[in-house]
Formats: structure tokens, sequence, C-alpha cells
């Protein structure tokens, strides 16, 4: 097994690597990598997108789906890091170097691999990252983080609301991504 990430920024524009000397006819990727002892899935991600990006992403959700390449049974993280973070010209012993690209530019980019197994792998990653979230990339919205969100104790003076709802695998899925709201609602208590 191999894990890896899927890196967007919080708009959905895809953070590509070029492969060192277009190892094993890779040319544009996705960081993945196989576990070290001891580690999570989750862990080895960040680990190898660390390694072949220089970033620290977040993981938003899994990518659903097993992907076979050459050597590896892959699974990836749908991750989301901002725009300004990554140094494109950023390189090492297995990353040329990294850049922004809209699905259908990552599309091209993964076609230049002459590696048929690992180009088809790479181009059925895209597209399931594509289906996990609830638009179609770049996204109008952003993504919401962690850190988007400015919270507040909870009033003193407070009553239960309950909630009995069921949810699609669709909702869920824009529930689990969220979005900014582009006009803040407050509430008055």
């Amino acid at each position: 097994m191999a894990y890896g990430g899927v890196v967007i920024d919080p708009h959905g524009y895809l953070l590509m690597r070029e492969v060192k000397n277009h190892f094993d006819g890779y040319v544009w990727t996705f960081a993945k990598g196989r576990q070290d002892k001891g580690e999570s899935p989750r862990e080895t991600a960040l680990r190898e997108v660390w390694e072949e990006m220089g970033i620290n992403a977040t993981i938003l959700i899994p990518i659903s789906g097993e992907f076979a390449g050459g050597t590896t049974l892959n699974r990836f993280f749908l991750m989301v890091v901002e725009r300004g973070a990554p140094n494109l010209g950023y390189g090492n012993d297995e990353t040329e170097r990294l850049c922004w690209a809209t699905p259908a530019e990552a599309e091209r980019l993964i076609a230049q691999t002459s590696n048929p197994i690992g180009r088809a792998r790479d181009l059925a990653i895209l597209k399931a990252a594509q289906d996990s979230l609830p638009k179609m990339l770049p996204l109008t919205r952003p993504v919401v983080r962690c850190a988007d969100w400015h919270s507040r104790p909870m009033p003193a003076s407070r009553i239960a609301v309950p909630l009995d709802t069921c949810y699609s695998a669709s909702e869920m899925a824009a529930i689990v991504c969220g979005s900014l709201p582009i006009i803040p609602i407050r509430l008055k208590m």
C-alpha cells in the first residue's frame, strides 16, 4: 500500500509536481509513497506531501477508491493548502518543481506521462478527487478550514433544538467539504 495527497487551494486549483528526470515515464503527478513502520495512512500521506512538495497541508477527506500503480495499491486524501504557501520552485531528489493547475490543465499535464499504468492511475485519481467535491473545480466559493471560523464560547442562556434529519451521500460530501458563507449570518440571542 502507498498513500498520498491531492492538494488543492481553497478555490480548488490543484498542486501538481513534476517528477525529477521524469523517472519511470512520469512527468506530472501527485505526491505519494509507502508507509514507514508505525505510521497511519494519514501520517504517511501528509509526510509524502511534505517530502515531495515541501508543504504542510490539511487533510479534508479521504478520496474514495483504491488506485493500482505499477508496484503499489494507492489510497489518496484530498488536502488543502493556502495558494501562496507552496514554493513553486521547490525541488529535491524526487521533485523537479510544482505548479498550480485547473482540472483541465492537470489532465493535460498527467497525459504527458509515458507510463500507461501510472497515467491511467493518475487520471482516475484526478476524477475521484473531483467527484469527492460538491461542485466541479475550480470552486466558486472557498473550501472551509478550521482557521476560517472564529469560535466564541456558548452563552450561559441557551436552549436545545432537536434535529431529526438524514443526509444523502452527495449532501454529506457537501457538508464535509463545507464552504464559507458569502454574507456572514449573525444569530440574535
